[in-house]
């Protein structure tokens, strides 16, 4: 699974950086798909990446079926998912504070008692 990931990140740092290259930002300076054809992906990767983006508003398609990039959509899906590892690490460790704290209630209270 991690292999899979792993594949899938770099190749969503490989369609970004065609757009980036391109200057494809706005519908005036779109790319068409050919633009793709270096990559050394497969298609189906390809275009599982486009689609994928294509959802969160990060690529767009104009009328005549090229594609620019949303660099603002781009960071709001960053922050999302640096928050969503964020929270995966906090919450063990707040569940271990807890249980911590469950398991030495009577050492707890007594030191804060000789505090007080």
């Amino acid at each position: 699974m991690m292999k899979n990931q792993n594949t899938q990140e770099t190749a969503s740092k490989m369609i970004v950086d065609v757009f980036r290259k391109s200057n494809a930002y706005t519908e005036a300076t779109a790319i068409p798909v050919d633009s793709f054809k270096n990559i050394k992906l497969s298609s189906e990767i390809i275009g599982y990446t486009i689609g994928n983006f294509m959802k969160e508003n990060i690529v767009i398609q104009t009328e005549d079926n090229k594609f620019y990039f949303s660099n603002e959509n781009y960071e709001k899906l960053k922050k999302k998912v640096g928050a969503g590892y964020s929270i995966l690490l906090i919450i063990p460790i707040v569940v271990m504070l807890i249980f911590w704290f469950i398991l030495n209630y009577d050492k707890v209270m007594r030191f804060f008692n000789k505090l007080f």
